[in-house]
């Protein structure tokens, strides 16, 4: 499981340009936009390797709502099905820097939820990926 979650690293200089500008916003949208085309190439890496559950038919991402200045959390969704109103897929959790446009992300293994039979191992996230 610490391997499945092993933190992985990006920078977005161009996130890094906007926030300088002061252009907030866009820096925002310009980081979450880089953080979900790199999680969607991720994961369908990791499913064509055999270690995540696919298929990945897209990635859902957004800021965690307490998130406000340079320092960024934000959570995603690679989604293999869509039915009934219900989504599924695997989570993946990240943060990082507008100010220098770095950022890092993780697969989550959540624990275990209702009805599992209390067996369940869990290992914590990388600080870096929630900080």
């Amino acid at each position: 499981m610490a391997r499945d979650q092993r933190p992985v690293s990006a920078r977005a200089a161009h996130v890094a340009r906007l926030h300088q500008a002061g252009r907030l916003a866009q820096a925002r949208d310009a980081l979450l936009a880089d953080a979900r085309r790199r999680i969607a190439r991720d994961a369908r890496a990791r499913v064509a390797a055999g270690t995540l559950e696919g298929p990945v038919r897209s990635v859902r991402c957004r800021y965690r709502p307490d998130d406000r200045g340079a320092r960024v959390r934000f959570a995603c969704l690679a989604i293999s099905a869509q039915a009934a109103g219900a989504t599924l897929g695997q989570p993946f959790t990240g943060a990082g820097s507008l100010h220098d446009g770095r950022y890092a992300w993780c697969h989550e293994n959540p624990r275990p939820g209702e009805g599992a039979s209390g067996t369940g191992i869990s290992v914590p996230l990388p600080a870096v990926c929630r900080s």
